[in-house]
């Protein structure tokens, strides 16, 4: 133990370097007269595509609960899957699904062009559009072809939809061309949807490093999907055109867990319920798996038709609201031992917003119905 004597000293030689650093820095003032430097450039003719984003700011995304109250971890709507792309069809409509991120799928398209030695004149960030030069391959001599390709954001968090549209000339005609126009639309499908095949097996190789473009990065693409709380009532909206939308419906509602029992087209309601799938069945589903359905579990069915349940829904304010036309109707006589749930569509302000009900038509707990929108929104596709 140091003496309480000897102490004195050196406490009185610490203060004195402490205050003798304190003055070196105030006489020397140079530091105050530094100057920024000039941001770093690349050099003329370099491109900076290919640079890494260094820093991923994951989205923010909607934590969902379960009939009790007890938080979800984050919804994944795709999980790991030997093939994170896949070519969709609808109509004469086709698009590739790419499970990654807008800035990985615009990096992944840079390289499926240079590794093809294929010209790439024209990219836009802000439209996130890709124009590709003309080239000859699988066409028949003397033809060549070049590529619109549009990228949109996914139906489910970090997936990208891939819109192609191609026009096809002779080579006599490629010189005297004009620009492809800003609405290009499959031009030749055959070679459309042979391009798309080719682009899925380039998207799935599992060889591939490719990492997100800083600048594609910026790319800032509508949402498609969205939950949300709508006069105290979890509501879902979506940006579909009515075919599609149709379609992604009826598919998520035709899954395992889930048995659909009806559609009214004209009416925009869906009636289905739920089932006990076996034990141990993970709550992820993976989209790109859509093609496999659960119909042979829908033996059992509901005692009423859809339309009887539609013709005697109750005469309640918040029932008369999402079915205006509902006091014309037999609402005197009352249903019983109705089990299942409405899924109901409704165009408001250019966006289709859905609402789940019982099968009474009459609102759902905030938490319940919040977690039957989001089982659904993960089957989207």
């Amino acid at each position: 133990m140091v003496p309480r004597i000897a102490m004195k000293p050196l406490l009185m030689t610490m203060i004195f370097f402490k205050v003798l650093g304190l003055f070196a820095c105030s006489s020397q003032p140079d530091y105050q007269q530094a100057k920024s430097l000039p941001a770093i450039k690349a050099p003329a003719g370099s491109s900076d595509d290919r640079l890494g984003q260094l820093y991923v700011v994951p989205q923010q995304q909607v934590v969902s609960v379960n009939q009790d109250g007890v938080p979800f971890p984050p919804s994944v709507g795709v999980q790991d899957d030997a093939n994170i792309a896949s070519l969709q069809t609808l109509n004469q409509q086709f698009w590739v699904l790419n499970a990654k991120s807008p800035a990985s799928t615009w990096s992944q398209l840079l390289s499926f062009f240079q590794a093809r030695n294929i010209d790439v004149p024209a990219k836009d960030l802000s439209r996130a559009e890709i124009d590709t030069g003309w080239f000859q391959q699988a066409l028949q001599p003397g033809f060549v072809a070049r590529y619109r390709l549009r990228l949109e954001r996914g139906l489910q968090p970090d997936t990208t939809e891939i819109f192609i549209g191609n026009e096809t000339r002779t080579v006599a005609e490629r010189d005297s061309a004009t620009p492809m126009p800003a609405d290009a639309i499959i031009g030749d499908r055959a070679h459309g949807l042979w391009f798309a095949n080719e682009l899925v097996r380039a998207l799935n190789n599992p060889n591939a490093k490719i990492r997100d473009s800083f600048l594609a990065s910026t790319i800032q693409l509508p949402e498609k999907v969205r939950l949300a709380t709508l006069d105290q009532e979890s509501v879902m909206y979506i940006n579909l055109d009515k075919p599609r939308l149709d379609n992604a419906i009826g598919k998520a509602l035709d899954q395992k867990g889930l048995r659909p029992y009806a559609t009214d087209s004209q009416q925009g309601v869906y009636y289905f319920d739920e089932y006990d799938s076996d034990q141990g069945e993970s709550r992820w589903w993976n989209p790109l798996s859509w093609n496999v359905t659960f119909s042979d579990q829908q033996a059992q069915q509901s005692p009423f038709t859809l339309d009887e349940i539609l013709t005697h829904l109750p005469n309640e304010p918040a029932i008369n609201a999402l079915f205006p036309d509902v006091s014309s109707r037999q609402a005197g006589k009352a249903l019983t031992r109705l089990e299942g749930y409405l899924l109901v569509k409704r165009e408001q302000q250019g966006r289709t917003t859905l609402y789940i009900r019982d099968a009474y038509g009459r609102p759902l707990s905030l938490n319940r119905g919040r977690q039957l929108l989001d089982t659904i929104r993960l089957r989207l596709i």
